[in-house]
């Protein structure tokens, strides 16, 4: 699991593991970046090691940098 993505609407690095997802002056973000791919522009998050260095380790495996958050319950089984 990634512990950040790059948010290409806003410019900004979103911290997965915080709270505020580091971005305490941008209220419902969480709700923005959940939504379904369906409902949202696919190329909104994108994969934090390739917006750095140019590269993730998704695409070393032939998969694209272009990234989709779920939520899940706490305590619920990993997939």
């Amino acid at each position: 699991m990634a512990n950040g993505v790059f948010h290409t609407g806003y410019q900004i690095i979103i911290k997965l593991a915080e709270a505020d997802l580091g971005n305490p002056g941008r209220p419902g973000l969480l709700e923005e970046i959940t939504q379904p791919i369906n409902k949202r522009d696919r190329h909104l998050l994108h994969c934090l090691e390739h917006h750095k260095h140019g590269v993730c380790q998704a695409e070393e495996h032939d998969r694209s940098p272009w990234m989709a958050i779920r939520r899940r319950t706490v305590g619920a089984p990993h997939s």
